[in-house]
């Protein structure tokens, strides 16, 4: 009769303290950027490897959290994409988001579209309810919908949508350490968005920590968290609208 023996996984004969110190360097980076490339659709910056989570069990509930809980996450939206979540459900789904402890938000405002920013879809950010710190970036267009006169207007209304839907205990950042990996996300973005408008690049700018700051203080502070955690499902609107879209074909 022959007798087989599980393979020995040396990683968990390995001290607490060493195993957790290894986690941390393949999960925790510090800065996970969500981004896409010529390759992949859905990719991160730098490099991860959540593959160690499929080991097995053991090694599994010891790491799950790092990811969500010892990362800040940069997620940069188009605010005039009204024709679906601001967020992909199958990059971020609701049970990711609601893990999520730190946040860098990139809100681009810059299409030269004339479109109400009141139809923009933030309840994504409803899902944040273990939220801590959201840092906030804004690129905006001096265009046709996005006048001088009526910039407090805009950048407060955004404000205010945001909010809105994460806790009120959330502590708010508009500043953004230059050369860190959210400023130069938020440079590039400015840098794609004026070279497609050779004619006026400096139509295309990034909102100043002061600008951003002052209209955070402006809010009343009852606003803060009175959507958060209101939607159990943050993606089912979007799920049924795309569900009866393929049904009418």
């Amino acid at each position: 009769m022959t007798t087989t023996t599980e393979p020995v996984c040396h990683l968990l004969q390995l001290p607490a303290e060493l195993r957790n110190r290894i986690y941390e360097d393949v999960l925790s980076p510090g800065v996970l950027w969500l981004t896409r490339n010529a390759t992949k659709r859905f990719a991160i910056e730098p490099r991860i490897s959540p593959q160690i989570l499929q080991t097995c069990s053991r090694i599994y509930n010891e790491a799950k959290n790092l990811i969500y809980t010892d990362n800040e996450v940069i997620l940069s939206i188009d605010a005039h994409d009204t024709f679906a979540p601001v967020i992909n459900e199958s990059r971020l789904p609701q049970h990711a988001l609601e893990k999520l402890q730190h946040v860098t938000l990139i809100v681009d405002c810059t299409a030269s579209l004339k479109v109400s920013l009141e139809g923009v879809d933030f309840t994504f950010l409803e899902a944040l309810v273990s939220l801590r710190t959201l840092r906030l970036g804004f690129v905006l267009y001096r265009g046709v919908y996005f006048i001088e006169k009526g910039f407090e207007m805009d950048l407060q209304h955004l404000m205010v949508q945001i909010l809105l839907r994460v806790p009120a205990t959330t502590h708010i950042e508009c500043h953004f350490e230059e050369g860190s990996i959210q400023s130069e996300v938020m440079n590039g973005i400015l840098k794609e968005r004026a070279r497609i408008r050779p004619r006026d690049p400096d139509s295309v700018y990034i909102v100043s920590a002061e600008k951003a700051d002052e209209a955070f203080k402006s809010i009343d502070p009852y606003f803060r968290g009175q959507m958060s955690a209101r939607t159990k499902d943050v993606f089912a609107e979007h799920r049924s609208h795309r569900t009866r879209g393929f049904a009418s074909r």
